[in-house]
C-alpha cells in the first residue's frame, strides 16, 4: 500500500529522532568543548524536530477538516449517484434476462 504524504512526513521524522538519539550518544562520549557543541547542535536539532512535528500536526489537521467538509458536501451527490447506477444495474440485468428468454 502506497504511503500518504503524511506518513511519508511522520516517518522521516522518527528516522530524525534516531538520528538525534544517536547524535546524543557520541556527544555523551566526547569530551570539552566538542561535547558542549554538539550537545548545542543537538538542542537545535530537537527544537527544529519539535516545530516540525507541530506543523504537520497542524497540517494534518487542516487537511482532515477540509475533506470531511468537501466529503459532506458531495455526500448527497454520492447517494443520489448510487441510486441511479443500482437502477441501471438492475435495467441492465433485465435486458440481459430479456435477451436470453427470447432465445
Amino acid at each position: 500500500m502506497k504511503k500518504s504524504g503524511f506518513d511519508e512526513v511522520e516517518s522521516l521524522l522518527q528516522d530524525v529522532g534516531k538520528k538525534i538519539e544517536f547524535l546524543m550518544e557520541k556527544a555523551a562520549q566526547a569530551g570539552g568543548e566538542a561535547k558542549d557543541e554538539l550537545e548545542k547542535k543537538i538542542s537545535e536539532l530537537r527544537g527544529k524536530q519539535t516545530n516540525l512535528e507541530e506543523e504537520l500536526k497542524k497540517g494534518k489537521e487542516k487537511f482532515e477538516k477540509i475533506y470531511q467538509e468537501k466529503r459532506d458536501a458531495f455526500e448527497p451527490n454520492f447517494r443520489k449517484s448510487r441510486i441511479h447506477f443500482n437502477n441501471a444495474l438492475e435495467q441492465f440485468g433485465m435486458a440481459i434476462e430479456s435477451i436470453f428468454k427470447k432465445k
